[in-house]
């Protein structure tokens, strides 16, 4: 028995000295292993990895329900398109009464949550009202708000930040309704400019210039009166022609009707500042109404850029359209909640804050994120929508500056990110010919380190793609960083 006993130590040691890779160990697997093991990967991993509708390629915590960030948009905008429609389109129209050159009503500004709604189109609206004969509105301008509750969502709170990003959602949208600050070079000081131009919008700024820009910031917080207070601090180079910076709106109303205002005044119509909530009657003439591109480029943008106002306007529109209006978040997320349970998932396994992943305490696993992806390829013309709608290396969007030096990456990769200062997401899919892996790399707990989250997203990625394209995988990585 002793005998017995040391062949089996002696054996052990034996293997203890030859690589994985010697003793059949699949090479992806060890690589992968030990990217995790020789460095320093912030947080919670939750990582799976499969072809489509074949085996498991690669998985670690792959059950683990952890903080998605922005991969949610995956989840609400496909929902939205399944339900509403590819072609379904968001309508913003402007209305009232008039005699003569004078308004007998206010001006109503009514829209169903269109978030694409340019000042462009804002100018197009003034000039058709200007074209009707109206040059007086004694009433000023309402913004009919009732197609969505006036509610915040978890994940917006005024609290965490002036980002452009943390704006709420509302029906009525110009901008994104957020602040656009321009800082350009102007003789020897610089001029800031914040767009839209509105009365209830104050721009200041201590900007001076410098050899480079350095610590070009702008803020916002709501000021006396209602006013938004924008204020710009830091240095411009002086040989720079254009540094842009973005703010978020706390008062959507004041927002709208502030920009309204001033667009009818640039025009010629005299308009006192006066503005409300309200609903719009009925028997209205409309002087303006605006359509919407079609929802699936809506939402191709929205993922591509993933703009979290528009995302929140999208799963709002929805819960309006599946259970009437108001529109809520929570009557969008009913639907959403409902594909993901179709699609095979456990709710143990998920639960969702919010339409756009932002802050909120959202959580799903890896392999519940991809089990939903794979569940797309069902309905065809709905997962060709979704996969058209994702982020590409070298091409406009969120992966624009990631993978830089991997041409293959621009050619295979197509996928969401998602960032917070919490968490980190990369979920997608890696094409060539008729072989697809799916694929969702999630990280959160990181503290604010989002550079090493991705880059170990990266190296993942990159290390699937060499699988994919059937190509030798070294099994001793270098160190991340």
């Amino acid at each position: 028995m002793k005998i017995i006993l040391v062949k089996i130590l002696l054996l052990a040691l034996v293997l203890g000295h030859i690589p994985m890779e010697a003793r059949g160990a699949d090479p992806l697997k060890t690589r992968l292993t030990r990217v995790l093991r020789r460095n320093r990967i912030p947080g919670r991993k939750s990582v799976y990895a499969k072809w489509l509708g074949g085996k498991t390629i690669y998985q670690t915590n792959a059950r683990l329900a952890v903080t998605p960030a922005s991969c949610i948009k995956l989840l609400s905008t496909a929902t939205a398109i399944r339900w509403m429609g590819k072609n379904y389109r968001f309508t913003t129209k402007f209305s009232g009464q008039h005699t003569g050159k004078k308004m007998t009503t206010p001006l109503y500004w009514w829209s169903n949550g269109n978030p694409t709604f340019t000042l462009n189109d804002l100018a197009k609206a003034v000039a058709k009202i200007h074209a009707a004969g109206i040059r007086e509105i004694p009433m000023g301008v309402v913004i009919d708000a009732t197609y969505f509750q006036n509610k915040r969502p978890r994940g917006f709170e005024s609290y965490r930040g002036s980002q452009a990003y943390l704006t709420r959602p509302y029906p009525v949208a110009v901008e994104g309704n957020h602040v656009t600050v321009e800082i350009v070079p102007s003789g020897a000081t610089a001029k800031v400019t914040c767009v839209p131009s509105s009365p209830l919008i104050r721009c200041t700024s201590s900007v001076k210039l410098g050899p480079s820009t350095k610590g070009l910031l702008s803020t916002s917080r709501m000021g006396k009166g209602g006013v938004l207070e924008v204020f710009t601090r830091g240095v411009l180079g002086r040989n720079e022609k254009k540094e842009v910076r973005r703010v978020r709106s706390y008062d959507p109303l004041k927002f709208t009707a502030g920009a309204l205002l001033s667009a009818l005044q640039a025009a010629g119509i005299t308009v006192p500042q006066k503005y409300s909530n309200g609903r719009t009657p009925k028997d209205m003439t409309a002087y303006y109404e605006s359509l919407s591109e079609p929802l699936q480029t809506v939402v191709q943008k929205t993922n591509q850029h993933s703009n979290n106002f528009w995302a929140e306007n999208i799963t709002r529109a929805l819960g309006a359209f599946k259970y009437g209006v108001p529109g809520t978040t929570t009557k969008g997320l009913r639907e959403v909640n409902a594909l993901l349970i179709r699609s095979g998932v456990k709710k143990l396994y998920f639960n969702l804050s919010n339409g756009s992943g932002l802050y909120g305490n959202s959580r799903i696993s890896s392999k519940h994120l991809v089990r939903f992806m794979e569940r797309l390829h069902t309905i065809p013309w709905l997962h060709q929508i979704m996969f058209r709608s994702l982020a590409r290396p070298g091409h406009p969007g969120t992966l624009y500056n990631r993978f830089r030096g991997h041409s293959a990456a621009g050619s295979y990769l197509f996928a969401k990110t998602g960032t917070l200062n919490t968490a980190s997401c990369l979920a997608g899919y890696l094409v060539k010919g008729k072989k697809t892996i799916l694929f969702a790399i999630m990280n959160d707990r990181i503290k604010g380190n989002i550079t090493a989250a991705r880059k170990y997203q990266d190296e993942v990625a990159k290390t699937l793609l060499r699988r994919l394209m059937g190509l030798t995988i070294k099994t001793r990585p270098k160190p991340l960083f």
